[in-house]
């Protein structure tokens, strides 16, 4: 029975999958719906990208700190 299944799932991936991965990932236009989802960032590294931006943002609008940067002990 194992081994009926193990076939089935084989057969399926390979024969009846195979076109629709080809085409996602040959789409000409916007580069494949396969490539877009593994690109995509999710929402906990969109929103440290967010916060990390905000930060860096908020350091150059106040400028360098009296004395300049200083080296860590």
């Amino acid at each position: 029975m194992a081994l009926h299944i193990q076939f089935a799932i084989h057969t399926l991936v390979t024969n009846e999958m195979e076109e629709e991965i080809m085409a996602g990932l040959m789409e000409l236009k916007g580069g494949g719906s396969i490539e877009r989802t593994v690109l995509d960032e999710s929402p906990e590294v969109a929103e440290k990208r967010h916060q990390s931006t905000n930060q860096l943002t908020r350091s150059v609008k106040q400028g360098w700190p009296k004395g300049g940067l200083r080296r860590p002990n």
